[in-house]
């Protein structure tokens, strides 16, 4: 079955300073609809009831060990002209032999929201940025497991699918996080902000996601997650 209304999901960071970038701007980029899927799979409920979920961000394949899952598309616009057009990837890393490394827990057993409630030691997301006016950069998100400093996400789904819900189920994010095996899937737009020194500088930012919307709801990452 198919969801015909747009599923939003947003990551919500504070932002880190330090005293020598207490005057740094802040970057706003859109980021067009994904080629790839985002793609959330039913673990069932845990004992406070809420869904569980695991989580593949994008087109995952293997090599030498380790797994990168991707998703790419245009930059469609950005506060700042340095860094308006060009294209992106936002991809996620970690070891192959990883048992579901990118896991989250809605908010109530019938909320749209969710927060990651496990990420894998060996978790990277990176944001990579190329033909930029400014040239390319890359944005790392998450290293090794740990959210890094400084920075806002969201991804929103432009369409969604269903897959594996009992009959006349509607689909919905809290509905599959109820189901062992049952999928919501569908390319997603993402919007990403980041700091910088007021003259920006081609180069790698840090980023700190410590929360998430997701569905209609908010999908908060706690930092003490069980």
């Amino acid at each position: 079955m198919t969801a015909k209304t747009h599923i939003h999901l947003l990551a919500v960071s504070a932002l880190c300073l330090a005293a020598s970038t207490l005057n740094a701007a802040v970057i706003t980029l859109n980021l067009g609809a994904s080629t790839q899927n985002f793609t959330l799979t039913g673990l069932g409920p845990a004992g406070n009831g809420n869904g569980q979920y695991s989580i593949q961000q994008g087109a995952c394949s293997n090599a030498a060990g380790l797994t990168t899952c991707t998703m790419s598309g245009l930059i469609t616009g950005s506060s700042s002209a340095l860094y308006s057009s060009g294209n992106y990837s936002f991809v996620t890393t970690y070891a192959t032999s990883d048992v579901l490394p990118v896991q989250g827990q809605s908010s109530t057993p019938t909320s749209n929201s969710f927060f990651y409630q496990f990420l894998a030691p060996d978790v990277n997301m990176n944001l990579f940025l190329s033909g930029t006016p400014s040239g390319n950069l890359t944005l790392p998100m998450v290293v090794n497991g740990g959210f890094a400093a400084g920075t806002n996400f969201s991804f929103g789904y432009v369409t969604t699918a269903c897959a594996g819900l009992p009959a006349a189920t509607p689909c919905s994010q809290a509905a599959v996080g109820q189901v062992v095996g049952a999928t919501i899937s569908g390319p997603v737009t993402i919007t990403a902000s980041f700091t910088t020194a007021s003259t920006p500088e081609p180069g790698t930012f840090g980023l700190t996601a410590i929360s998430l919307l997701a569905g209609t709801g908010l999908w908060r990452r706690r930092r003490n997650d069980a």
